[in-house]
């Protein structure tokens, strides 16, 4: 069994079905200490691939290379490939769980935590319902939406894995440094994944209209595509049977 496909079945014994809160941590705590040992081979993704995506001859930092790896209805699994300046935009990631480990080269994370204003738990804490288990208004978000500036971070292959809940540093904005880079996504649920209480997540990007050391002021922006957007890459990992 290759190393992707453990890191497939620990992510779906983690998200796939409500447990005990104590047996989640585990089993998450597990997950990011595995992905955390990835690397760009064991999805196809070498240093060849990420200088000719670089060299493409589109606007400087666009397009982002996306490599979709896996997805069912509990997780998703993908490589986001950088060029040099590349960003992608502040964005959320409602009611969700994800995992950042990168592959090559370096990027900058720069994360928020809404505010526990925002949050209302449901149900107390000893069943971890990951589809229903915190409701975050979306309309889902408060207007202005209060939310917990973290310092920034730099990762890179030589480092563990990046984490966010529905609540911990759920909205962020990811950038390459110093050069182009790549980094293995696990998202749970997957984007757009319908629950009976919260229907689809659709990603809402968000400007930042002011912060303080510790609090900043978010709003939903305007996404615009022709200052970011994606071109599709082929998978060239191994084979995968789960």
């Amino acid at each position: 069994m290759s190393n992707i496909e453990k890191i497939l079945k620990q992510a779906a014994a983690t998200f796939s079905k409500p447990q005990l809160a104590s047996k989640y941590h585990e089993s998450l705590n597990a997950l990011v200490q595995a992905a955390g040992k990835l690397t760009g081979d064991d999805v196809g993704v070498d240093s060849a691939l990420v200088k000719q995506h670089n060299s493409r001859d589109e606007d400087a930092a666009n397009p982002v290379g996306y490599i979709s790896v896996y997805e069912d209805s509990s997780i998703s699994v993908s490589v986001f490939v950088l060029k040099v300046n590349s960003v992608l935009p502040l964005h959320d990631h409602p009611v969700m769980h994800g995992i950042i480990k990168v592959l090559h080269g370096s990027v900058r994370i720069q994360s928020y935590s809404l505010m526990s204003d925002t949050i209302r738990p449901r149900n107390g804490d000893r069943l971890c319902s990951l589809n229903d288990y915190y409701h975050v208004p979306h309309v889902l978000y408060p207007d202005p939406i209060r939310a917990r500036r973290n310092p920034s971070v730099v990762l890179s292959p030589n480092d563990g894995c990046g984490l966010l809940t529905p609540t911990e540093n759920n909205i962020h904005e990811v950038s390459s440094v110093n050069g182009p880079s790549a980094f293995l996504d696990i998202l749970a649920p997957p984007y757009d994944a319908k629950t009976a209480l919260y229907g689809p997540r659709p990603c809402l990007y968000f400007d930042v209209e002011h912060h303080s050391d510790t609090v900043s002021t978010l709003t939903p922006a305007v996404y615009h595509s022709n200052n970011y957007w994606t071109v599709e890459l082929p998978y060239r990992g191994p084979k995968m049977a789960i």
